[in-house]
C-alpha cells in the first residue's frame, strides 16, 4: 500500500440502526469529518455509509471500504469517532494492521490520529473501552432474557395462535387458537396424517402468519411445539410459562407418539460395526459402509 503524497483519504460513517438514519446522526458525521478535514487540509475522495453495528466482523460497506483501500493509492481513512470504526476485536486488529502498513486513522470527534504516539495509545485504549462496552452490553441483554424466560415469558416471537404483549407476555389470539387447537386434535384422533393436515389446516382457514398456506415443515413445527402446553423452549433451556396453554400435556403426548408412529424410518438390510468410525488417513473424510454383490 502506497501512502498518497496528494493525501487522499476515504471517510467512513455509521449508526447502528435504521431509526438513527431518521435524525441527523449521518449528516452531523459528515460535517464533522468535513470539517476535520479543511482544518488539516486532508483531502477526502469517497464516502462509505453504513447502517450496521460494529459489535461484530461482518459490515459490508466496512469491509468494501478496507478494499478500496488496499487497492488504490490513498493515505488513509478518516472516522468520525473511535466507537464508530470498530467496537470488535477482529475489526480493530484490521485497523491495526492497515495502520502498520503505512495507513493514516483520523478520528475526527477525538481530534486524534496515528500519526503520532498519544494518539495511537489514545485510540488503543478507546478502541478496549468500545469492546468492553459492546460485551457489556451482550451480557446485559442475556441476563434479560433469562429473566424474561424465568418469569415465564417470551423474549421472542411467539408460535401461531398466540399474540404478543406488553412485558413479553403472551396471550391466546380469539381468531387463531381454537383452530390451532383443531389441528391438533385432529392428529391426535390418528385419522390424519401430516400431508392429510395440510388440506385440513386450508379447510379451517389456518394459513400462516403471512397468510399463506401451511407447508408440511410448517405443519411439524406446529406439532412439536410444546410451547402449546405451556412450555417454553429456549435455546437456554426449557421454561414454564405463564401464557394459558392451548392443549393438555396428554393431548401433546398422544400428538408426538403418532409423529413417532407415522414418521418415516429409514431401514437398514445390513448392520457394519464399525460404520461411521473409520476416516480417510489423507483428507480426513468418514468412510462410507456398503455391500456389493461378489
Amino acid at each position: 500500500m502506497k501512502q498518497s503524497s496528494a493525501k487522499s483519504y476515504l471517510a467512513y460513517v455509521r449508526v447502528s440502526s435504521d431509526k438513527q438514519t431518521l435524525g441527523t446522526s449521518l449528516a452531523e458525521q459528515h460535517s464533522a469529518i468535513e470539517k476535520y478535514a479543511e482544518t488539516h487540509e486532508l483531502s477526502i475522495s469517497h464516502f462509505y455509509e453504513e447502517v450496521e453495528s460494529a459489535s461484530s466482523a461482518g459490515r459490508t460497506r466496512f469491509a468494501e471500504m478496507v478494499r478500496d483501500l488496499q487497492s488504490g493509492d490513498y493515505a488513509g481513512i478518516i472516522f468520525h469517532k473511535v466507537d464508530r470504526s470498530a467496537r470488535n476485536p477482529n475489526d480493530q486488529a484490521m485497523l491495526y494492521n492497515l495502520m502498520m502498513n503505512g495507513c493514516v486513522l483520523h478520528f475526527a470527534g477525538e481530534s486524534i490520529s496515528t500519526n503520532q504516539p498519544l494518539g495511537r495509545n489514545m485510540i488503543y485504549m478507546l478502541w478496549g473501552m468500545a469492546s468492553g462496552y459492546t460485551e457489556n452490553l451482550k451480557a446485559e441483554i442475556n441476563k434479560g432474557i433469562l429473566g424474561r424466560l424465568k418469569q415465564g415469558r417470551v423474549p421472542a416471537a411467539v408460535p401461531i395462535g398466540y399474540k404478543k404483549g406488553e412485558e413479553c407476555k403472551a396471550f391466546l389470539d380469539p381468531a387463531i387458537a381454537p383452530l390451532v387447537k383443531q389441528l391438533f386434535a385432529d392428529y391426535a384422533s390418528g385419522n390424519y396424517s401430516v400431508q392429510m393436515l395440510i388440506k385440513r389446516a386450508r379447510e379451517i382457514g389456518l394459513t400462516s402468519i403471512h397468510g399463506g398456506a401451511l407447508s408440511k415443515n410448517s405443519i411439524h413445527s406446529i406439532l412439536r411445539q410444546p410451547f402449546y402446553y405451556g412450555l417454553i423452549r429456549h435455546r437456554k433451556g426449557f421454561f414454564i410459562g405463564e401464557h394459558e396453554p392451548l392443549i393438555t400435556k396428554e393431548m401433546f403426548d398422544k400428538v408426538q407418539y403418532f409423529l413417532e408412529k407415522k414418521g418415516f424410518k429409514r431401514k437398514y438390510s445390513h448392520l457394519y460395526i464399525f460404520g461411521g468410525l473409520l476416516k480417510c488417513p489423507l483428507c480426513k473424510t468418514t468412510l462410507k459402509s456398503m455391500t456389493a454383490k461378489g
